[in-house]
């Protein structure tokens, strides 16, 4: 079911149940006001009828029942025409409210009745009328039904009662009259509330169908833009502009994701030209059998670290802030960066660069083996894709405050300053006009920076003075190892 319709039912539904609650209560007011005039008029006539009775007493000098006996026949049985003087009206009259009356004596004889014979009144309606007036609605047999009432004392009397008695068909006619006013009526304005409510609710879902329409014909087009706000309320012109934030978010991604497909076939192409190179040299018949299983190791090494680097592209891929698994140990960092640096000497010396391992031999840290390795990695690409031609790279190792330090400095142009302003940016490029054309993908630091903390250790990047480009790793240090100092780069304070 449409939501506008949805809307509309409930609207009218709350229309409807209010209209009923307000009729109930109207038709409850109504109805005791009905009631209560025409209590009032039941107890104006028979006071009329009373004082007259007492009067018709001290006029004859007899008692009331004995003048109404005399003026109505022997025949209690025949109602009689009331025709007592003073009356301004017959009880017998057309649109007379009376139907039935009786004089009463206090042991319940009836002295004087008009209409027919029912039981009005009992010993202790007798009782209470002798002392005060009392009106009670009874249900009488047909054609009266339900009847309203009054009782009370003939004035000059201590024990004759007077009871008139009127049907109330005329109030319930006029109950239910007022019922089927009020259940038309009702219907209508369920019906009112209904067309309202349909109305009020398309108004209001009008700037969500645009914006559907809007967003639909993004889709077809698979070209994304902007939603237009317009004049739109304010909630629905906040939806928009979340949701405009949710298309630019979406953007971005789709243009991420492009560019870490071109990226991770960057950082996959190294390690698999390494691989092809040992394979290549392997397959050599006129290699010996240790230079072979040497070059087999190695290829084997540099296929674990394919699919080491996969795990770290999928894990930026992520694009969450979650923490890697590591398994920390110890590691001896001369011998596990000579390790690294082994395997980029080939590209190293294609690109007429060295290395220049400095510091203490014995230096410990803790840290995801790994982890490490990529980290390394990743710096040694970025310093030999970056150094000119007949230049070095230095590594050098030592402690600084009670943490171990890999300080990696290249000779080349140094960082760009986009990349200084937000060093870690996933696929960033530090292109400069040197280097146009060369640089890599822009993952590597991020690498560095996910492995590097993913191991509780810092990473910090600047440019040196005398030109190049320097990275510094801090990772945690063994508590064996003793303490050895490490060169501090040029332009760090």
């Amino acid at each position: 079911m449409a939501l506008k319709l949805r809307l509309a039912l409930a609207f009218s539904a709350f229309a409807a149940a209010l209209a009923f609650f307000g009729s109930f209560l109207l038709l409850h007011q109504v109805s005791s006001r009905l009631l209560e005039s025409a209590n009032v008029g039941l107890k104006a006539s028979t006071a009329i009828i009373a004082n007259n009775i007492s009067n018709l007493q001290d006029t004859n000098g007899q008692s009331g029942s004995d003048v109404l006996g005399s003026q109505v026949g022997a025949n209690l049985q025949d109602p009689p025409n009331l025709q007592i003087a003073g009356l301004p009206f017959n009880l017998t009259a057309p649109r007379s409210p009376i139907d039935l009356a009786e004089v009463i004596s206090s042991k319940g004889a009836v002295l004087i009745r008009y209409g027919a014979s029912n039981a009005l009144i009992d010993r202790t309606g007798i009782r209470q009328a002798l002392a005060s007036e009392t009106s009670y609605v009874k249900d009488l047999a047909k054609p009266l039904g339900k009847t309203l009432v009054v009782a009370q004392a003939i004035p000059g009397s201590s024990t004759d009662v007077l009871v008139v008695a009127m049907s109330l068909h005329s109030v319930g006619s006029e109950v239910s009259r007022t019922v089927t006013i009020l259940l038309i009526v009702g219907l209508v304005l369920t019906l009112l509330a209904f067309g309202a409510g349909y109305l009020l609710a398309g108004a209001a879902l009008a700037p969500v169908e645009r914006m559907r329409a809007q967003a639909a014909a993004m889709v077809a087009s698979r070209r994304w833009g902007i939603l237009n706000v317009g004049s739109s309320p304010r909630e629905i012109a906040e939806l928009t502009t979340t949701l405009n934030d949710l298309i630019a978010q979406i953007t971005d991604s789709n243009s991420r994701q492009r560019e870490f497909v071109a990226a991770a076939g960057h950082q996959l192409r190294t390690p698999l030209a390494i691989l092809g190179i040992e394979l290549e040299l392997a397959s050599n018949p006129s290699r010996s059998l240790v230079e072979m299983r040497d070059a087999v190791t190695s290829a084997r090494q540099e296929t674990e670290r394919l699919i080491r680097i996969a795990q770290g592209l999928l894990t930026l891929a992520k694009g969450d802030e979650s923490r890697l698994m590591v398994v920390p140990e110890v590691i001896i960092v001369r011998d596990a960066v000579a390790l690294v640096a082994r395997t980029f000497e080939k590209v190293a010396q294609s690109g007429g660069v060295t290395f220049v391992l400095l510091g203490d031999p014995n230096l410990r840290c803790i840290c995801d083996p790994d982890g490490f390795h990529q980290v390394i990695a990743n710096l040694l690409e970025n310093a030999i894709r970056f150094s000119p031609i007949q230049k070095s790279v230095e590594i050098e190792f030592g402690e600084s405050h009670n943490r171990v330090c890999i300080l990696v400095t290249d000779h080349g142009m140094g960082f760009a300053p986009d990349v200084l302003a937000a060093p870690f940016e996933r696929f960033g490029r530090a292109q400069t006009k040197e280097n146009l054309g060369t640089s890599g993908s822009g993952l590597g630091l991020s690498i560095v920076k996910t492995f590097v903390e993913a191991n509780a250790g810092k990473v910090e990047l600047g440019n040196a003075i005398d030109g190049g480009a320097w990275v510094r790793v801090l990772l945690p240090m063994d508590p064996a190892t003793s303490g050895v100092t490490t060169p501090e780069p040029e332009d760090h304070p």
